[in-house]
């Protein structure tokens, strides 16, 4: 259920660069990786306002919640509902991402296996 498409950068990014990109994709924000593409943090769309040429590392918000891919689709939908959240980000137990789940995708899931 994770998608892959989720708009990547590094710690020095400018937002500026960052932003333009998000604006591109399906996603309010972009997830903040290291070289080896474990999740540092995640740029929303709405930290995004100052400097362009700021570095993201400086408007991000670290450690960001991550979930497991052997959680089941269900359990996420709920954990996302309880929490009125859109997106669940996947990642390994090491913190290397997966991709991207919705909320709204997950849900669809549960109600087609029923």
């Amino acid at each position: 259920m994770a998608r892959d498409d989720a708009v990547g950068c590094g710690l020095a990014d400018s937002v500026g660069d960052v932003l333009a990109r998000v604006r591109q994709s399906r996603y309010p924000f972009a997830l903040v990786l290291s070289r080896s593409r474990v999740v540092l943090g995640r740029l929303p769309v709405s930290r995004c306002d100052g400097d362009a040429d700021q570095p993201v590392e400086e408007v991000m918000d670290p450690g960001p919640s991550t979930v497991r891919p052997h959680k089941t689709a269900e359990g996420t939908a709920q954990d996302l509902a309880k929490r009125d959240l859109r997106w669940a980000i996947v990642t390994t137990a090491d913190g290397e991402l997966i991709g991207v789940a919705s909320r709204v995708d997950l849900e669809a899931a549960v109600r087609e296996q029923e």
